[in-house]
């Protein structure tokens, strides 16, 4: 209901029990229902007062009992929450419902019970709260009781039945939270009526654990007595005794011990109760856990001992303590730090002092070389290095990495401990690992203070560094102008360069540091040295823009137009770069305007490439050419052009750029943006008349070019300008070509749109179709066909569009192509078929659409190769299989004779060779010249094949058309093992061929010593003659 003044007014009436306002204000038409301005209705706010006269006359007015107020609560949550029992008995009277919950899900029953309304407890109960009822959370009227210590509100809770042990979402019981708030009196109570003792809470808490940590001595020993386990252990490990040390429970400590608790237990991190107590230094705790024998040198996981957290964190008299107990006082981290390094490093000198006088180990080392001195010093903890100085620290030792107390503190700025380290006789000049000394540390991160007093105590001012760079350098870098002056006032060499020829006016240039710059020229810094590269300072100044540098090097007579090892001069940089008002500032100086780089860039080329236009305005106003051009003829706009900047174009045009100039491969600005894309710089040249129809050295125009990269909307403006759409390039490629070879689909679909003629043929014959279909580019295919482009066109060597993509194992496109009718059988000239290509390139996806739209498996070429021969000379199993599956004839010849098993034969591939042997290949077949299959093996030595094929009956003393058998043909070859196999199976061995001659002739004559050994001793006949009377003895002597 809407608040209103009226209800806010009433509101109060009912606030106060003023019965006689509320009687008129209901009389006057007030609505019985109305909030005040926190939502709470008349109702609520009597029950919350208590008013239970107010309550009678509102519930006559029909008041609703269970309206609820934003947070969920019922008249009765918020009577029972204030203790208010007449309303709560009255509002139970009127109906209202004794187990509503609220937005959190509490009921009256646990509001009352949280505030510890006893009485009102016990009137909800006798109406029929639910005793067990839950919040959200979990959390139970009993478990709010004991978080209060509502001693007489869970003792009757626990009379009507409460469950003593119900957890909330966290584990945590009412035991266990009494026991944390240090409730003895509800704890007690709960352990009469049975509370499991030792429930742990999600974090593995107990009730003794959360009573020891909060310092609750009474429950820790009443827990006790009722037994609880002593050494339990949450989950990170810590036991009772560890969380009442970390804390300083003392007494909580001394009753745990008393109780037997392991003393030296350890959590996840090795960390014990002695070894929390001295990190908090809590020194009555330690004390305690010492006199009751605490183990003093127990190392925790990262190293460190009692003593070392106690120094660590400052703890004097805890250090003491542990010293008095004979604590290991040189004990080491896992990084080899000791408790005096770390006190050292957070400068407790009082603990330094303490752990000196108890013979500590001064000048140990750390894991990086550096000691407690090092450590002190890099820190500035002046009165630790005192200390550790006048124990006879050494002074000039130095880390891994060579730095030195000295070095260290000059680092960080610390002027006293420099002073201090100096009056010690410390070296001045040490360096460390990279050259640098105190001096050019200090003067690298603008430590003006410790520079002058480095330079008081005689520091050499000009020694250089890695990549010899010296304080001066490093100052002017950093733009520390106050180190600057001191080192120029101290006389530090001005002109000095680093290994890559920079000096310091050169670093301060680079990073801007006008002052710096300025200070070095007043103490006659050279002003034009130039570095490795050619670079001057006021280059390296004008290249990245720090205008208030390059006037100050202007005024101070820079040269202007000094150019760089490649052609670079100060405009030029700055044009490059984009730098306007360092622009301005050198043509305002007669800076040359028209020089070039290496390149043949200018100013104006540059800052045209990177899109500056107001830097081309400028140039522009100053006179630049707007016709020169680079080394390859590039002008201003095309490179603008090129680099898709608008603005930089349309600037150059109204300057009046030459529009069709070329560059030396015929290149207009015009096709340079059509080539990147940029449609509105190709409008904005197409409006000012650039010529639409040039052509480069290629022959290709801007629409050709636009195409080939796809730029579509490129096409269509082109289009729409009346482009010579019939332009071909130099090899006759078609703008509708050209898009269809790349994959360009929007290209293509828009020029067939414009009607492209779809069966155009370049040089070689190819269409657009055969090029997308070459190129595996389906979309293009499908559109190509769709407009009706010719399937079956033949390029100059025959070949189709089918062809082309079969052998390419384009799958998508064979089939779209196959769908569209494409000639399944055709040959070019040469005899080679769609099939055969894919086969012979093991396009098996191909190969299986191509036989189920009707190839002919066994059409062969014009030297008769099948199908199934070229897959089979290429070792593609799968497709022979299926060529085989398809009734392929297995046993078909080639016009020179030979058959898929003599190619396999020759190729080694033993599964194919079983695939065919399978399907009924003739094993004993004559090929080229009679040979067999076994003769080709034999002549290969493929041992496998050769037993695979006597397996199969081949005839092992076949013999070709000159009278060699298998055996002639592994003798000749040197084949030993082939030849050892077929005599092993039989060969024989004095079989003679055309001319006479056995194989131990051919092993004599061919000087196979090994196998002409093996047939000897096989009973080959030694002194039987050939056709010319000569033995293979003779012949052998030959």
């Amino acid at each position: 209901m809407t608040i209103t003044d009226e209800a806010n007014t009433v509101a109060g009436a009912v606030r106060s029990g003023r019965v006689r306002d509320m009687e008129l204000a209901l009389t006057s038409g007030c609505a019985v229902d109305s909030r005040d301005e926190d939502g709470l209705t008349l109702l609520m706010l009597a029950a919350q007062g208590g008013h239970v006269e107010v309550l009678r006359l509102l519930f006559k007015q029909k008041a609703t009992v269970e309206a609820k107020a934003e947070d969920g609560s019922t008249a009765l949550h918020l009577a029972a929450s204030k203790g208010r029992l007449e309303a709560v008995q009255l509002l139970l009277e009127l109906g209202a419902v004794v187990n509503s919950v609220d937005a959190q899900a509490s009921t009256p029953l646990i509001r009352a019970a949280e505030e510890g309304h006893t009485d009102v407890v016990r009137h909800l109960l006798q109406n029929g709260a639910a005793v067990n009822a839950q919040a959200n959370s979990g959390r139970t009227a009993l478990y709010w009781a004991a978080v209060g210590g509502r001693l007489e509100t869970a003792r009757e809770l626990l009379n009507h039945g409460a469950m003593v042990d119900l957890a909330d979402e966290n584990g945590a019981t009412p035991l266990t939270v009494a026991a944390q708030e240090g409730h003895r009196d509800v704890v007690r109570l709960l352990l009469e009526w049975k509370a499991r003792i030792d429930t742990v809470e999600a974090d593995g808490g107990t009730a003794l654990m959360l009573a020891a940590q909060n310092g609750h001595a009474d429950v820790v020993g009443l827990l006790l007595e009722w037994k609880s386990a002593i050494d339990m252990v949450a989950a990170g490990g810590a036991t009772s005794l560890m969380l009442a040390a970390q804390n300083g429970h003392a007494d909580v400590v001394q009753l745990l011990l008393e109780g037997k608790a392991s003393i030296d237990t350890v959590d996840s991190r090795g960390w014990t109760a002695l070894l929390l107590a001295t990190q908090r230094g809590h020194a009555g705790v330690v004390r305690l856990l010492l006199e009751w024998k605490a183990a003093i040198n127990t190392v925790a996981a990262g190293g460190g001992t009692a003593l070392i957290f106690a120094a660590e964190n400052g703890h004097a008299d805890v250090v003491q303590l542990l010293l008095e107990w004979k604590a290991t006082i040189n004990s080491v981290a896992a990084n080899g730090w000791t408790a005096l390094m770390l006190a050292a490093q957070n400068g407790h000198a009082g603990v330094v002092r303490l752990l000196l006088v108890w013979k500590a180990s001064i000048d140990t080392v750390e894991a990086n070389g550096f000691t407690s001195l090092m450590i002190a010093a890099q820190n500035g903890h002046a009165d630790v290095v005192g200390l550790l100085l006048e124990w006879k620290a050494r002074v000039d030792v130095s880390s891994a990495k060579g730095f030195t107390p000295l070095l260290l503190a000059a680092q960080n700025g610390h002027r006293d401990v420099v002073r201090l380290l100096l009056e010690w006789k410390a070296r001045i000049d040490t360096v460390e690992a990279n050259g640098f000394t105190s001096l050019i540390l200090a003067a690298r991160n603008g430590h003006a203070d410790v520079v002058r007093l480095l330079l008081e105590w005689k520091a050499s001012i000009d020694t250089v560094a890695a990549n010899d760079v010296t304080s001066l350098m490093l100052a002017a870098e950093n733009g520390h102008a106050d180190v600057v002056r001191v080192l120029l006032e101290w006389k530090a060499a001005t002109d000095t360069v680093a290994a890559n020829g920079w000096t310091a006016l050169m670093f301060a240039a680079q990073n801007g540091h006008a002052g710096v710059v300025r200070l070095l020229l007043v103490w006659k810094a050279a002003i034009d040295t130039v570095e490795a590269d050619g670079f001057t300072s006021l280059m390296i100044a004008a290249q990245n823009g720090h205008a208030d540098v390059v006037g100050l090097l202007l005024e101070w007579k820079a040269r202007v137009d000094v150019s760089s090892a490649k052609g670079f001069t100060p405009l030029i940089l700055a044009a490059l770069n984009g730098r306007t008002d360092v622009v301005q500032l050198l043509l305002e100086w007669k800076a040359a305007i028209e020089m070039v780089e290496i390149g043949g860039g200018t100013a104006l080329i540059v800052a045209a490439l990177n899109g500056h236009a107001d830097v081309v305005r400028l140039l522009l106003e100053w006179k630049a050419s707007i016709h020169a051009a680079s080394a390859k003829g590039s002008t201003s706009l095309m490179i603008a052009a090129q680099s898709g900047h608008t603005d930089v174009v349309r600037l150059l045009l109204e300057w009046n750029a030459a529009i069709d100039t070329v560059e030396a491969d015929g290149w207009t600005a015009l096709m340079f943006a059509a080539q990147n894309g940029h449609t509105d710089v190709v409008r904005l040249l197409l409006e000012w008349n650039a010529a639409i129809n040039t052509v480069e050295a290629k022959g290709f125009t801007s629409l050709l070019i636009a195409a080939q990269n796809g730029h579509a909307d490129v096409v269509r403006l082109l289009l729409e300008w009346n482009v010579n759409f019939d332009a071909t390039s130099a090899k006759g490629f078609t703008s509708l070509m050209i898009a269809a070879s790349n994959g360009h689909r929007d290209v293509v679909r828009l020029l067939l749109e414009w009607k492209a003629a779809t069966d155009t043929v370049e040089a070689n014959g190819f269409t657009s179709l055969m090029l997308a279909a070459q190129n595996g580019h389906t979309d293009v295919v499908r559109l190509l066909l769709e407009w009706k482009a010719s399937t079956d066109t033949v390029e100059a060597d025959g070949w189709t569009a089918l062809m082309l993509a079969a052998r390419n194992g384009h799958t998508d496109v064979v089939r779209l192509l196959l769908e569209n009718k494409a000639a399944v059988n055709v040959k070019t000239p040469n005899g080679p078929t769609a099939l055969l290509l894919a086969a012979l390139f093991g396009r098996l996806n191909s190969v299986e659409l191509l036989v189920d739209r009707g190839a002919l498996v066994d059409l062969a070429d014009s030297d008769g190769f099948t199908p199934l021969m070229a897959a089979v000379q290429k070792g593609h199993l799968e497709v022979v299989r299926l060529l085989l599956e398809h009734d392929a004839t297995v046993n078909a010849k080639s016009r020179a004779g030979d058959t898929a098993l003599h190619y396999t034969a020759r190729t080694g591939q033993i599964d194919v060779i079983r695939l065919l042997l399978e399907h009924g290949a003739d094993v004993n077949v004559g090929g080229n010249n009679n040979c067999s299959p076994l003769l080709i093996a034999a002549g290969f030595g493929n041992v496998e094949i050769i037993e695979l094929l006597l397996g199969q009956e081949a005839s092992i003393d076949a013999q070709d058309n000159d009278g060699d058998t298998a055996l002639h043909e592994a003798v000749y070859k040197g084949q030993f093992a082939a030849a050892r196999t077929l005599m092993e199976h039989g060969a024989d061995v004095n079989v003679a061929n055309a001319i006479e001659w056995t194989p131990l002739m051919a092993a004599a004559q061919r000087g196979h010593v090994d196998i002409a050994t093996l047939l000897v001793e096989k009973d080959a006949a030694v002194d039987v003659r050939e056709n010319a009377g000569r033995t293979a003895l003779s012949l052998a002597a030959e």
